[in-house]
């Protein structure tokens, strides 16, 4: 009875020391604590010497990120839906510190824009040509003619801002993040950055798509001598290795 007993109060008492302990709950606070105010220091140092200012082009709400001194570039940043404006400022604020003026907005129907989306989404000249001519009236308003000036868009403010570019002579580069828009050609736009996520692969073909339309006019990139639009793309890839964004380390060496 006595040895029962005893095997008893052990499990007992293993049970408790398996129990989060007082002190580990409050180690477990402290360390959250730090993260989160680590967290806010990393965001305020990306707004450091970045002034942020609201205002409203007719009813389009916008921002504006600069710097005091910015004489740089404009940039105008078109971002979509509620969660886009959020992301694209990772963009705003880098281009402001850079010395660039940038300026986001949300289009009808999304952020916090009051108005709604109108016109036919399934036409061209429908939803799109409206938010063409709103994106235009953004550039106007805050270019006052001084271009050229750069585009940033997201996902369905892409293809707006292809054919923003193509109806006007003052824009400049476009980085078109998670892109897709059907028209783009071979010999538009002319500056063009695709920016596409690992686990996007139908917007990333779409992206190989795009720069397999572009035929140099001269020149010609060569591996081993052979030019790259002589060699089978599966072999391309083949022997091509890729350095991923993901730091990584292996206890080998880089050649092995």
């Amino acid at each position: 009875m006595s040895r029962a007993g005893g095997r008893k109060t052990a499990l007992q008492d293993g049970d408790s020391s398996r129990r989060t302990r007082p002190g580990g709950l409050s180690v477990r606070l402290i360390l959250a604590t730090v993260l989160i105010l680590l967290s806010l220091a990393v965001l305020e140092t990306a707004r450091f010497g970045v002034t942020i200012s609201r205002f409203e082009v007719g009813r389009t709400p916008a921002v504006a990120y600069a710097k005091a001194d910015a004489d740089g570039p404009l940039v105008v940043v078109a971002h979509g839906f509620a969660g886009s404006q959020q992301m694209m400022q990772g963009y705003a604020l880098p281009l402001a510190r850079a010395g660039y003026r940038v300026v986001a907005f949300d289009f009808e129907g999304h952020g916090r824009h009051p108005v709604p989306m109108s016109g036919d989404v399934s036409a061209i000249e429908g939803t799109t040509r409206l938010l063409v001519q709103q994106t235009g009236q953004i550039v106007d308003d805050v270019s006052n003619g001084a271009g050229p000036v750069g585009l940033v868009g997201h996902s369905m403010a892409t293809d707006i801002l292809v054919r923003v570019a193509a109806d006007r002579d003052d824009i400049g580069p476009l980085v078109l993040i998670s892109a897709f828009s059907n028209a783009v050609g071979p010999a538009a736009p002319d500056d063009l950055l695709l920016v596409t996520g690992a686990w996007e692969p139908r917007l990333l073909d779409f992206a190989l798509e795009a720069v397999r339309m572009v035929d140099p006019d001269a020149g010609a990139i060569r591996i081993d001598g052979l030019d790259i639009r002589d060699i089978g793309l599966s072999s391309l890839r083949h022997n091509i290795g890729v350095v991923f964004q993901e730091p990584m380390l292996f206890n080998r060496s880089i050649r092995e």
